[in-house]
């Protein structure tokens, strides 16, 4: 998230939508006295000078969560913000998914192996059996992403702190929706190239080509289709009704 005081915006950035290259961009245009959640990837910190600002109390903790949603946001200062432009990102939500599952497994700082069920060993090497590999055909891929949307997961270091258990589907669902009411721009994770351009000359930013961050997780050119079943396609559809009606999203596009 940006709070850009000087420019009198606010970037929101859900989960899986790219947010990061936008934010990469954005940061560069910012003031000193803009908030900043920055990035916890240490690759991104150096190459893009994409750090925190602003953004810790007089203990040294974050203020805000980098995915610290709308909602979330004026509950936490007691405001709308209605004098700042707001913007998002919405993505497909049956791809965004399979994003997350990937993710989830192999992203650089956490492990979705160490929040699920339990701590205990026998619980992570349970979970760990579900984790997608570079050499899983798409049959088996299929098999274990219906297993992980349906996992349970202690949701632990979100933007809302200790949520507790919850099934993934579930908890990826209700925290992505949070992100698109009172958006004055939503961008569009499928054309975002282009609704940046636009959105750049809507604040007054100089057009540049976003940057490809967080890329390297999903090790398989394996198509998001291809990792559903009729029933796991149904429970991302009821899951993300909202968003999919919303945005006019469908399986295949």
């Amino acid at each position: 998230m940006i709070i850009s005081h000087s420019k009198k915006f606010i970037f929101f950035k859900p989960l899986k939508v790219a947010g990061s290259s936008v934010e990469a961009c954005l940061a560069k245009h910012c003031g000193e006295e803009d908030v900043l959640t920055g990035s916890d990837i240490d690759d991104e910190r150096q190459q893009f000078d994409y750090v925190s600002r602003n953004n810790f109390d007089e203990r040294g903790n974050p203020i805000f969560h980098m995915h610290t949603s709308p909602q979330l946001l004026y509950s936490m200062t007691d405001s709308t913000w209605d004098d700042y432009f707001k913007f998002t990102i919405a993505r497909n939500p049956w791809e965004m998914t399979v994003s997350y599952f990937w993710w989830c497994f192999y992203s650089p700082t956490n492990s979705v192996i160490s929040k699920c069920y339990d701590v205990s060993e026998d619980s992570i090497n349970e979970f760990s059996k579900i984790a997608p590999r570079e050499e899983d055909s798409a049959e088996v891929l299929s098999t274990k992403f219906e297993q992980f949307i349906e996992a349970v997961g202690h949701f632990n270091t979100g933007p809302r702190g200790d949520e507790g258990f919850h099934r993934v589907i579930d908890w990826l669902s209700r925290s992505t929706c949070e992100f698109y009411d009172n958006a004055d721009i939503i961008m569009r994770y499928e054309t975002l190239h282009k609704d940046y351009e636009k959105l750049c000359d809507v604040i007054g930013l100089p057009k540049e080509t976003l940057p490809h961050l967080k890329g390297n997780q999903r090790k398989s050119k394996i198509h998001y289709t291809d990792y559903y079943s009729d029933w796991s396609k149904i429970q991302v559809k009821m899951a993300f009704r909202d968003v999919i009606s919303r945005f006019g999203y469908s399986f295949a596009t």
